[in-house]
C-alpha cells in the first residue's frame, strides 16, 4: 500500500496523503525520518534478478519469453523509458527490499516511490538501524544508495514526491 509510482491509483499524491496520515495518527512514532535514493537505478539493475523476480510470480514460459526481451533490451540495466521498465523495477524492489522490511524487520513507516523512499521512526537510532538493513540489501543485488541519504526530524519537513511535508500541513517544493 506504501508503494508508488506506475501502479494504478498510487501516485505522488495517494502517496503523500499515506505519508500525512501516519503522521497525525501516530506522532510520537514518526518523529524522524530518514530519506534515500538508489543510485541510477536503472542503469544498474541487474537484468538476472529482475528476470529472477518474473519467474518468481509468473510461470507461463511465453509471457517470460516476452518478458526477458523486454528486460534485455540493454546490454545492462534496464530501460529507463518502457512502462515494462517500470513495472520491472517496482517488483525488484517489492521482492528485495520492501518486503523485507516490512516483513523480516517490522518497519511500520516505510514508503517508496520508484527508487526514492522514505522511512519514519520513533528515533535516530532506530532509522540508522534500519539504514544499515536498507543498504545491505541493496548490496545484495548491487545496488547502492546515494550518498545524499540522511536522517532529520520530520518537524524540519520532508522534500518528497514533489512536496514538503510536515505533521500539519503540506506545500508544493519550490524546485
Amino acid at each position: 500500500r506504501t508503494t508508488g509510482a506506475s501502479i494504478k491509483r498510487r501516485g505522488t499524491h495517494d502517496l503523500m496523503n499515506c505519508i500525512r496520515t501516519d503522521l497525525q495518527k501516530d506522532p510520537e512514532g514518526t518523529l524522524y525520518a530518514y530519506k534515500f535514493d538508489i543510485r541510477r537505478f536503472y542503469d544498474n539493475a541487474r537484468q538476472d534478478f529482475v528476470m529472477w523476480c518474473f519467474r518468481r510470480v509468473f510461470k507461463d514460459k511465453r509471457l517470460l519469453v516476452l518478458l526477458e526481451r523486454f528486460v534485455k533490451l540493454l546490454p545492462e540495466g534496464i530501460s529507463f523509458g518502457l512502462r515494462s521498465s517500470q513495472g520491472a523495477g517496482n517488483l525488484l524492489l517489492s521482492v528485495f527490499l520492501d518486503h523485507y522490511l516490512k516483513d523480516k524487520y517490522g518497519v511500520r513507516y516505510y514508503y517508496r516511490y520508484c527508487d526514492d523512499g522514505l522511512v519514519l521512526g520513533k528515533t535516530k537510532a532506530e532509522l540508522w538501524k534500519i539504514r544499515d538493513v536498507i543498504h545491505r540489501q541493496m548490496g545484495k543485488i548491487d545496488l547502492e544508495i546515494k550518498p545524499n541519504e540522511r536522517v532529520f526530524p520530520v518537524e524540519e519537513g520532508i522534500d518528497f514526491l514533489g512536496y514538503v511535508i510536515r505533521p500539519d500541513y503540506v506545500r508544493l517544493r519550490k524546485r
